[in-house]
């Protein structure tokens, strides 16, 4: 980026205008691509009002340099003060004239957005440039555990040796519900509980008659 000097005139009335500017939506449909974006027109009938209320005018310039197209952007104040800035792409495949021109409106659209300071959008401008349409990935949503079978349950309380019976005696003497009808998180915390230090609680509890909390103090 380039600026006069001084340039704090300019960079002012600039500051002021983006207060005035209002984000812009994608009004242009593309179908090969099947993407929205937004049209130079909606871009420059956001910015061209508050900038020109503020003094600021707003010129772009394109040139070509073999496959190369650069682009100046300036702003220029009542004041005299000016910013410029250079954007430059290269066109892979396509040079005739749809392709310049569609790079030239590509350039045009983001640059006036970057130097006005409004939010980016998708653009259909790869056709400009090379750029193939992009592939949708298929991302693989996790499924819900599902709870134990019955039979699933028992092994795995069998695994720490305590049977269904002595683990629901335990939860009724807790005053908790019968862990037999838990869902698939409850199932897997107990479990977690019994393979630490649940299971020598529970089977304290059986045999000795003595009914041991959570925090192993005993009743």
């Amino acid at each position: 980026m380039e600026t006069s000097d001084p340039c704090a005139g300019i960079f002012a009335a600039l500051a002021t205008a983006q207060s005035e500017m209002i984000p812009v939506g994608k009004d242009g449909k593309n179908p090969h691509f099947k993407s929205s974006y937004t049209t130079l027109g909606a871009v420059l009938s956001a910015v061209l009002p508050p900038l020109n209320r503020n003094g600021i005018a707003l010129m772009q310039h394109p040139s070509l340099e073999g496959a190369t197209v650069h682009l100046d952007t300036v702003l220029t104040h009542k004041s005299g003060q000016w910013v410029r800035s250079r954007l430059s792409m290269t066109m892979t495949r396509k040079t005739d004239a749809h392709a310049i021109a569609s790079c030239i409106s590509y350039m045009r659209r983001y640059a006036a957005q970057s130097v006005c300071g409004l939010p980016s959008v998708d653009d259909d401008a790869n056709l400009g440039v090379g750029i193939e349409p992009p592939r949708r990935v298929q991302v693989p949503v996790p499924s819900r555990p599902r709870p134990l079978t019955p039979e699933e349950f028992r092994a795995e309380l069998v695994k720490v040796g305590v049977t269904v019976d002595m683990l629901r005696d335990y939860c009724q003497s807790q005053g908790k519900g019968d862990p037999a009808e838990a869902s698939a998180s409850q199932q897997a915390a107990i479990i977690r509980w019994l393979k630490g230090a649940g299971a020598g609680i529970v089977l304290a509890s059986a045999f000795d008659g003595e009914v041991i909390t959570l925090d192993g103090g005993g009743a």
